[in-house]
């Protein structure tokens, strides 16, 4: 049987599930959450059987496609009940497709030896989360929140267990491994998933979840030398997570959030990704310590306090852990110098925060050049902007740790300041036009709290949904472009 004719096959076994679950809706009365989990679960089995049925890669990425623009259009409109009419606004089904085509492109048209990858990310994907909603819903009596949405720890127990067992069990059906590498492959997969589903909500865990698992079986089955470090990040990234904790540098989401990430950059990526990431971290949290008297009346109009939420984690080291998930998936050294690009950018901007708001200099927006209040986003100082200068020439310096040619390592130096010093300057751009400022009702001073104990408040400047998380969101992934510029005519693309 050739692929095109496969395709029908499969199109009509989709059609099929879609149709089953609204037929369950309108005729047995099943809540959306349940005919939504009867298809997501349908689906990622059709994804593991279309592996060994079809021959190639491309006619099931080409039929992805048009699923993912679909669902963009159909989620806000609810336009399949059976899927788009639950309570939450979850991009679940766009995020999955866009999980496959992903995987499919980089385990399966790119490098055919990679399938088992992508078919345990999809047996985790498809039977864990929907057992942790099922079990979470029934059962689930003692709740948390650590940035994904309010969830169960037994969901959250459920999810692992299940992912442990349908790892092993695919590994036992798939692969060639031994006993032993199959318990651990299977223990790491369901650590990190689980965390992953923890601090991941509104249908992006599906993204980050297949990724994840996917990216921890290619470095285990093809870096042999790397699995004592897989392990070693685990160890390592708990500690410091708990002391992060201890110490009042992380909230518990931040804390969970910089587990994983951490995992990814040292389990990943290795030490040369870790240090810079570290080094800012480290840097960053002292600085928010010191001199909090003196910042007090900045850091009441910012958007957060200064122990680290899973927000701010995601907004400062989200792009560079995707960034390490592509090195795994598309290898290039490109993607080392876009992370430091992304981590300069951070460190230039949190840097120049916090110095500009410790000296108080004289502030003023950054496009219109009238004064501010010290520590209003789209404010510059001379101080601020020095302090950029530090931040990111100390990423910059991290190069030291892993490279040796005298030569390449000044400019390198060079050109990872520079890309952390634009992030910063976009990110304040962004702070001085699109960010939310809003009007403190009590004083009338401009802050970027949109609430308080005196209710809502006033929206003078910007949109509500750009958050400051989004900015330094924004700053980073400048940052990351930026160094992508900068190095691709000395690096190109190998």
């Amino acid at each position: 049987m050739n692929d095109g004719i496969t395709a029908l096959y499969a199109l009509g076994l989709l059609r099929g599930l879609v149709g089953s679950g609204e037929l369950m809706r309108r005729v047995l009365a099943w809540p959306a959450e349940l005919s939504r989990k009867l298809i997501h679960t349908g689906t990622a089995g059709l994804v593991v059987v279309a592996t060994l049925a079809f021959e190639g890669a491309e006619i099931p990425i080409l039929l992805s496609l048009p699923f993912v623009l679909v669902n963009v259009v159909a989620i806000p409109r609810r336009w399949i009940p059976s899927m788009h009419a639950i309570e939450r606004r979850s991009w679940g089904t766009v995020t999955f497709p866009l999980a496959f085509i992903a995987l499919a492109h980089s385990c399966w048209l790119r490098a055919p030896d990679r399938l088992l990858a992508l078919q345990v990310a999809f047996v985790v994907m498809g039977l864990a989360d929907p057992a942790a909603a099922l079990v979470g819903e029934r059962w689930g009596r003692r709740t948390y929140d650590l940035g994904g949405g309010n969830k169960s720890w037994v969901g959250t127990g459920a999810f692992g267990l299940v992912a442990w067992l349908g790892t092993w069990t695919a590994l036992t059906a798939l692969s060639e491994l031994a006993g032993p590498d199959r318990l651990v492959l299977a223990s790491l997969v369901a650590l990190t998933t689980t965390v992953a589903e923890m601090v991941s909500g509104r249908g992006w865990d599906n993204l980050v979840i297949a990724c994840v698992s996917a990216t921890v079986v290619v470095t285990w089955l093809e870096a042999p030398q790397a699995r004592e470090r897989l392990l070693l990040a685990v160890a390592f990234c708990l500690i410091a997570a708990v002391l992060s904790l201890l110490i009042g540098f992380l909230q518990r989401s931040g804390a969970a959030a910089a587990f994983l990430l951490g995992f990814v950059l040292l389990g990943l990526g290795g030490s040369d990704w870790l240090v810079p990431a570290l080094t800012f971290f480290v840097l960053a949290s002292v600085l928010s310590k010191l001199g909090r008297r003196r910042k007090a009346a900045a850091r009441a109009l910012a958007d957060k306090g200064g122990r680290r939420d899973a927000g701010q984690v995601y907004a400062n080291g989200g792009v560079g852990g995707w960034l390490a998930v592509a090195s795994v998936l598309w290898p290039s050294p490109l993607w080392h110098w876009a992370f430091m690009g992304a981590v300069a950018a951070a460190a230039a901007d949190t840097w120049g925060t916090e110095v500009g708001t410790f000296l108080r200099g004289a502030t003023r927006h950054v496009l219109s050049g009238r004064p501010v209040p010290p520590g209003l986003s789209g404010g510059v100082s001379l101080g601020g902007s020095v302090g950029s200068l530090i931040g990111a020439l100390s990423i910059g310096l991290t190069v030291l740790a892993f490279e040796q040619d005298g030569r390449k390592v000044a400019l390198a130096i060079g050109l990872v300041t520079a890309a952390g010093l634009l992030g910063a300057f976009a990110d304040s751009v962004a702070g001085a036009s699109v960010q939310a400022v809003y009007e403190h009702p009590n004083t009338g001073r401009p802050t970027e709290r949109a609430t308080s104990e005196h209710g809502r408040h006033r929206l003078i400047r910007g949109w509500r949904w750009i958050d400051h998380d989004r900015v330094n969101l924004w700053c980073t992934l400048v940052g990351a472009l930026a160094a992508l510029a900068l190095f691709w005519p000395a690096v190109g693309h190998g």
